[in-house]
């Protein structure tokens, strides 16, 4: 596609408490939506060009996006007062759901709802924020529309600053903004890591077309709002080099022929990946370019491996051609406050013209699968996908294995196709330890999968799912709350849900089996699990025959959140 020089953001008062981003590189402007907060008009992308451009598959259009961003002061000002108004559209608003959905639609009177205020006028929807919220908006039968409200960054690099590079340092100041910078970008990173210390590499606005990036030890990759990393949509072993197994990444953490035997020599330490701009791996283009069942088109958004003390916070992450972060025998990982939109929607040309691309199910577009590593945290994170959320693994990819421990997955908001919180299907080594704290789903075909598929042996236990939330269940073809399954001889053990809030009942009964009388799902507890308010029984979530086919040992209480008992009679077992 032809680049072309972005609009520049209207500059916002002081008073107002928006601080706003550089425009997108690629930016084409929403049709439908017109965005202002605070009275700031809020420049809004639509991410997959004209609306009516024609689509393939007709659930594509549930996928279609349109994206605002900004961050907002609260300590400068209380309130954001969030207009959307749709008279691109021609239409006026008959329906809309702002997601996430306020405690106080869960029946949860003493918490504080996330929103107030919501109005609804001819064209226009407003509403008023009082705190942080990255949130999902749909009006009528329009695409939908991400509102992210960032917290203000504290302290970030600058030009000038001691070991701060900038990357524009390394590249002619008149270049085609959609030639290939690989090899210089990738000698900025190398200098960044040789410096010795904590050393940060500054990607100014603009549009920044690669091949793999590998960031070494002592890296900080930062990039401003209006700066892009794309992948370039097609592939070969020089732009992507085969990292140990055979696939590859756009962003890579690590050492490529790392191996078991060479931990100690290939170890990476201290990187960060910050800021407020896009890295985006050309998804459906890289898929549609190339052949999207083997390696030419396998290319992660984001891989480390044999590393530790990685830190990846603030930054857009969307559209890689296969799962999006997979990070492999990582230790002290943190991602905060990462966005991730993975769906594969777009346009291209071809001997029958213009048409749509997408690929709704079973795409391998996951978001977070944390892969052989320990001590992991997700936090504050919003995951837009076709594919599994977040799914904790031990897979054998690049030839490591090993145990996965220590991973927390807390306040973080999703939308997906399948599972929402998963633990397997690639289950080589034992996965333990693993929270879900305080999340919410917006949609998702199960909320709670843990699956024993690979190897014989293998334990999955010491899972602890907590206060988490779902809107919707739906989206693929199992529709339910739970599926905890063994196919191989090992063990489920020790999983507590505790304090879960669902909006609407699931469409087929949750099920739970075990592998035979010696290899079962044992210590399975579920209490305080309401639906619509209302406090649910063993029978209303999964009705199965309690017999020694099920191979299960399970108790169901009926609790409400104090701690009292509200159903009557002894809890399932």
């Amino acid at each position: 596609p032809t680049f072309s020089a972005p609009p520049a953001p209207t500059p916002a008062s002081a008073a107002s408490g928006v601080i706003q981003y550089g425009t997108a590189p690629r930016f084409s402007a929403s049709p439908n939506f017109r965005v202002s907060v605070n009275g700031v008009p809020i420049l809004v992308e639509d991410k997959f060009g004209p609306a009516e451009s024609p689509v393939l598959d007709s659930s594509a259009e549930d996928f279609r996006l349109a994206i605002a961003r900004l961050a907002f002061d609260f300590n400068r000002t209380a309130t954001a007062n969030v207009e959307v108004d749709i008279a691109g559209s021609g239409q006026n608003i008959f329906t809309h759901t702002i997601s996430p959905q306020n405690p106080s639609v869960f029946g949860r009177t003493g918490e504080a709802d996330f929103y107030t205020n919501v109005r609804q006028n001819g064209s226009k929807l407003s509403f008023t924020l009082r705190t942080h919220k990255h949130m999902l908006l749909k009006v009528n039968d329009l695409h939908y529309l991400m509102l992210f409200i960032d917290v203000p960054e504290q302290n970030p690099p600058r030009v000038g600053q001691t070991n701060v590079i900038s990357l524009a340092t390394y590249l002619s100041p008149g270049r085609d903004p959609n030639a290939d910078v690989t090899a210089a970008f990738q000698r900025a990173l190398d200098d960044v890591s040789a410096l010795g210390g904590p050393g940060v590499l500054f990607v100014p606005d603009g549009l920044y077309m690669t091949g793999q990036l590998v960031l070494k030890s002592n890296t900080h990759l930062y990039l401003s709002s209006g700066a892009m990393i794309q992948s370039l949509p097609y592939w070969n072993r020089s732009l992507f080099p085969e990292q140990t197994g055979g696939d590859s990444s756009l962003i890579f953490i690590g050492d490529n022929a790392v191996t078991m035997q060479n931990l100690q020599q290939t170890k990476v330490r201290n990187v960060k990946i910050t800021g407020r701009g896009y890295i985006d791996g050309n998804g459906w283009r890289m898929r549609y370019n190339n052949d999207s069942l083997a390696s030419t088109a396998n290319v992660k958004l984001f891989r480390s491996a044999n590393a530790e003390n990685v830190h990846i916070e603030g930054v857009y992450w969307r559209e890689s051609a296969r799962w999006s972060f997979n990070p492999i025998l990582t230790s002290n990982l943190v991602f905060r406050d990462v966005k991730l939109i993975n769906n594969l929607v777009g346009s291209y040309d071809d001997e029958l013209g213009t048409a749509g691309f997408h690929v709704p199910y079973v795409t391998n577009t996951d978001g977070f699968d944390i892969d052989t590593s320990t001590n992991v945290l997700v936090e504050g994170s919003f995951v837009f996908t076709a594919d599994d959320a977040f799914t904790p693994k031990t897979s054998g990819y690049m030839d490591l294995l090993g145990t996965c421990s220590g991973l927390v997955f807390r306040n973080n908001t999703m939308f997906t196709e399948k599972v929402s919180l998963k633990i397997g299907t690639e289950t080589l080594d034992d996965i333990f330890d693993v929270t879900f704290e305080q999340n919410h789903i917006i949609r998702g075909d199960r909320l709670l999968s843990i699956l024993s598929e690979r190897n014989n042996g293998v334990s999955l236990r010491n899972i602890r799912v907590l206060n988490n939330r779902i809107e919707e269940i739906g989206g693929n073809s199992k529709q339910r709350f739970f599926q905890l399954r063994m196919l191989r001889s090992g063990s489920i053990d020790n999983v507590l849900i505790d304090g879960l809030d669902a909006l609407h009942h699931q469409q087929l009964f949750s099920s739970s089996e075990g592998f035979d009388a010696a290899n079962r799902i044992t210590n399975v507890v579920v209490r305080n699990f309401r639906i619509a308010g209302a406090l649910t029984s063993f029978d209303d979530v999964f009705k199965w025959v309690r017999d020694d086919n099920a191979y299960v040992d399970f108790t169901y209480s009926e609790w409400d959140y104090q701690g009292e008992r509200k159903v009557g009679g002894a809890p399932v077992d």
